[in-house]
């Protein structure tokens, strides 16, 4: 039996927690005095709850780096082009404005379109 196949109340019950602060965090201003308090750390502390189960890999802090850059930078480099290919093609973008949009994909500002719909990746 591995270390991940029991589970903890405590882990479980932080999960739901904080997938609660995740929720009451999207409603921004319009949750009152809660929003605050839950902004602070909402999805950092998600975050590392799901991962309290994560099994250990054996594999060095480089090769970590390599696979979650492929996992996840490629797709995200790949739609950004693509989208701004469409962009350019179908809404006829002048260049100001494609390049505009490209930087904030390259910065990972998610709050502006087209860079909205990828939120997660960055």
């Amino acid at each position: 039996m591995r270390w991940t196949d029991e589970r903890l109340a405590w882990v479980d019950a932080t999960h739901f927690l904080a997938m609660r602060a995740v929720y009451i965090g999207h409603f921004g201003g319009s949750a009152g005095k809660l929003y605050p308090f839950v902004f602070i750390s909402h999805v950092p502390l998600f975050y590392f709850v799901a991962g309290f189960f994560a099994s250990p890999r054996d594999e060095a802090f480089t090769g970590m780096i390599v696979r979650l850059a492929r996992r996840l930078l490629v797709p995200y480099v790949f739609l950004a082009l693509l989208y701004a290919a469409t962009l350019t093609l179908f809404y006829d973008w002048p260049w100001p404005r494609l390049e505009d949009s490209l930087q904030a994909f390259a910065q990972g500002i998610r709050n502006h379109i087209p860079a909205g719909s990828l939120w997660f990746l960055p």
